[in-house]
């Protein structure tokens, strides 16, 4: 599932999967499948993300501590990588690449 919302003047995507049943669900009971992805919905980034259109919304807390601490813009986006069920953003800093998982917001887990 991807959603689409406005973030000040960006419109940007975030990704949800979604399994045969969440896609029947939709198919056959709109509502309830409305009421499954509420926070979805609303843009709140919950554990159901799998990746996301802005690097934004993947968490640099990841990178090495070195590298963390001399970051000072975002670097640059070099795709996504799929990794167990999600999208990481692969950026390169310097001749390495690294992989984001998303970030999660804390009061929906």
């Amino acid at each position: 599932m991807c959603l689409y919302f406005l973030d000040c003047w960006l419109r940007t995507e975030r990704y949800y999967e979604l399994d045969d049943g969440d896609l029947a669900l939709f198919e056959s009971k709109r509502e309830a499948f409305l009421k499954k992805y509420e926070k979805e919905i609303k843009a709140y980034r919950t554990e159901r993300l799998i990746g996301s259109g802005t690097l934004r919304d993947y968490n640099f807390s990841s990178l090495p501590e070195n590298i963390l601490k001399n970051l000072d813009s975002y670097p640059p986006f070099n795709g996504y990588v799929y990794q167990n069920g999600i999208l990481c953003a692969r950026i390169k800093i310097e001749d390495k690449y690294f992989y984001l998982p998303p970030i999660y917001d804390e009061d929906c887990r």
